[in-house]
């Protein structure tokens, strides 16, 4: 029975790439101010639902209302034309049919060639074939369907065309019905809304200027053309932005040429233009932007859509917060250990102008010196000769490997560059890594590299008076290409009081002391979360608090981080139990799951576990991963440093705001400390601001320690 509600009412609201059960239910009633046209949806749904089943397509498919849709389109627009009766009604059954077929066909086609949804393409290939085939049935009579309560001018009456469009979606004339949807969506999504209008207005206002004709019932079957271009192409398939409000403006004028376009071509035969123009205009445009070089300003929905505010929640905490749009922001240092950038960005002696997104790097020795002995032999450098790999995936495309190296202080202004490779790793940018030792290039032209591929050695050879590496992303395949600005993912900077700090986002200056960390094994196995294992935490409070004292509980931090007492016994304590599990959803993604309703998702990749997006109480301790550790590296070391920074933004109506304005970032700061003994165990400890961390080495961890509330792990077997 589930199953047949979903699938039914989720018809509805897929209409406006909603999975809101409750906004498919009011939409479902909106359609009965045509009595019949609501009619004709009910046997449309069910024959279409029923037959899909019997097929066996995609049960997910099928319940979500993807598969079935367009049939209750057919279903309403058929309804809409023809007068009840046998003739009607066996159409319907028919067209439903056919038209579950054709969304099967076109959605794999789409998706196979154009790697974008058919949408309504299936409604709108059949709409048209049913209205030439219907020609020839004289049992199907035209008619002009019963409005229930078809009020008129009670708004201006460019306002009653905007209700009026809405309405027409669903194949309603009342504007009681397009007053009921328009209220709906505003409550669903208020950024659908706001779109939904500055489509309409676009398109209007252009249709105006033009001297196109605005007027009437008929036109709202063009608008709703706008409405859905702009509200799709600014919300949908774009996340929502003031670069995307000007595409959705283009998608709406776009959207009206194509709609007289069709108009003229199809006046002949009375016919209407359904919702042509707005999927030409939207294919146009995401497959004309998906060949961008760059995905940015505005940025495609790649992610499981979802409503427009989602869609906007979404990129900020898991695309903005980590900077990854831009491939020049993904790159690894080209190198393992200790390094030194000898020269930066605007660098003393080049660096400059057009070139001037460049760095020198050399090793350092243990005792933190460039060279060992007197530097006056090129083997007294750690540079010279120390492995070189590949900073980013990508395909060499250019290499020298045949030059001289210089003795100390000489220098090749002839070959001015050494011998470097240089790596193709996306649209206009390339990395080139020079001044490496002669005959010590491993790869060749051709070859595709992984991220830490062996490329060969550091050297001396080219424009260079001592070893060191050159680094520079660069726009085209040449010399004298200008440079790229870039930064670096995944390292540790130590800073002049010897604190080490991972960077994730980071552009070295001269004199920063950098290494790669790789990833500790043993320590990332606490992170592991395979599905479906559970842990359960013993939630324990002291409601006698001193506040007098300076320890207002047994679990108050303290600065030397001891052995926590055992004080089990002590009345005082109450003590509430979480089981929190792991799981993954129908879209691959991971998360954890509180048995006091938490939901935490979260991502582990090759250096860092992320907890992102967090819904629930605040209360669980999924809550304090989010808040307080929402980025751990998988590599401890004790007293090192880092940072996460996290958007704040309004779940509310509020978030309209971050479309025009970026939302404010959150820093959370956090270390790892000393080890500590908790329960017989060694546990690696991680610090913020108002409490500790203990990391269990198999099992995620052992507490999570607050000032006057502890989660302590049950033990696990």
């Amino acid at each position: 029975m589930i199953f047949w509600l979903n699938s039914f009412f989720l018809s509805y609201s897929q209409i406006f790439f909603s999975y809101k059960i409750w906004l498919g239910v009011v939409i479902f009633f909106a359609t009965f101010f045509s009595p019949w046209v609501g009619i004709g949806g009910i046997i449309s749904l069910i024959i279409a639902i029923a037959f899909a089943k019997v097929m066996r397509y995609s049960r997910d498919f099928i319940e979500k209302g993807y598969l079935t849709f367009n049939s209750l389109l057919i279903g309403l627009e058929i309804a809409y034309f023809f007068k009840p009766n046998i003739a009607s009604i066996v159409l319907i059954i028919i067209a439903s049919i056919g038209t579950v077929l054709a969304t099967v066909v076109l959605n794999h086609l789409f998706s196979l060639y154009f790697n974008i949804p058919s949408m309504a393409m299936p409604f709108v290939i059949n709409s048209v074939l049913l209205y030439f085939a219907t020609y020839h049935y004289i049992g199907l009579k035209l008619h002009t369907p019963l409005t229930l309560f078809n009020f008129k001018n009670i708004f201006p009456e460019i306002v009653e065309i905007y209700f009026h469009s809405l309405g027409a979606l669903f194949f309603q004339n009342s504007l009681i019905s397009g007053v009921i949807i328009a209220l709906i969506i505003l409550i669903y999504s208020p950024i659908f809304t706001l779109f939904s209008v500055i489509g309409f207005a676009t398109g209007v206002i252009f249709y105006s200027l033009m001297g196109g004709a605005i007027l009437g019932i008929g036109f709202s079957f063009i608008g709703f053309n706008f409405i859905l271009a702009s509200a799709a192409i600014g919300t949908i398939f774009f996340v929502a932005s003031k670069s995307s409000i000007i595409l959705s403006i283009f998608a709406s004028i776009i959207t009206a040429l194509l709609a007289s376009a069709i108009k003229t071509f199809v006046l002949f035969y009375g016919m209407p233009v359904f919702a042509l123009p707005f999927h030409l205009a939207i294919f146009l445009i995401i497959l004309s932007f998906r060949l961008r070089g760059v995905d940015r300003d505005p940025k495609l929905v790649d992610f499981v859509p979802g409503k427009p505010e989602e869609n906007l929640f979404y990129y900020y905490n898991n695309i903005a917060r980590f900077n990854l749009e831009l491939i020049q922001n993904q790159l690894l240092l080209p190198f393992r250990e200790q390094w030194i950038v000898s020269q930066g960005v605007d660098g003393e002696f080049t660096h400059k102008e057009n070139w001037r997104w460049a760095l020198d790097f050399q090793k350092l020795t243990h005792n933190g010196a460039v060279f060992e002995g007197e530097g006056v032999k090129k083997s007294d450098y750690p540079t010279f000769g120390a492995q070189i790999l590949a900073p980013i995936a990508g395909t060499v495309v250019a290499l020298e490997n045949s030059i001289i190296d210089n003795e100390i202080g000489e220098i090749n202004t002839i070959e001015n560059w050494g011998n470097y490779v240089l790596i193709h790793c996306g649209f206009s940018v390339y990395v080139k890594v020079a001044h490496l030792k002669e005959n010590s290039i491993t790869v060749k032209v051709g070859d595709i590299l992984k991220e830490g591929d062996f490329i060969g050695l550091a050297g001396n050879s080219g424009r260079s008076p001592y070893p060191h590496l050159h680094f520079q992303l660069q726009f085209l395949p040449y010399i004298g290409s200008e440079t790229l600005k870039f930064s670096f993912k995944n390292l540790i900077l130590k800073d002049e009081t010897s604190k080490k700090i991972v960077k994730t986002d980071y552009i070295p200056q001269k004199g920063d002391i950098v290494s790669y960390f790789e990833k500790d094994h043993s320590f990332a196995n606490s992170f592991r979360l395979d599905a479906g294992f559970k842990y359960t935490f013993h939630i324990k409070k002291n409601d006698n608090k001193d506040e007098n004292s300076n320890e207002n509980s047994r679990y108050l931090m303290n600065n030397g981080f001891q052995p926590i007492e055992d004080k089990t016994k002590n009345e005082n304590i109450k003590s509430e139990i979480e089981i929190i599990e792991s799981k993954i959803d129908l879209y691959g993604q991971r998360y954890l799951s509180s048995s006091l309703g938490g939901v935490l998702y979260f991502s582990v990749d090759s250096h860092f576990i992320y907890f992102l997006d967090y819904k629930g109480k605040n209360s669980s301790i999924l809550e304090i991963l989010h808040k307080k550790i929402s980025k751990i590296p998988l590599f401890y070391e004790e007293n090192l440093f880092w940072s996460d920074e996290k958007y704040e933004i309004s779940k509310s109506v509020l978030i309209l705001k971050n479309i025009f304005f970026s939302p404010k970032k959150i820093t959370t700061n956090l270390s790892f400390g000393k080890k500590i003994k908790w329960n017989s165990q060694i546990l690696p400890l991680i610090k913020f601001d108002t409490g500790r961390v203990g990391v269990n080495k198999r099992f995620f961890i052992s507490f999570v320690e607050l000032e006057s509330i502890i989660y302590e792990l049950e033990e696990q077997k």
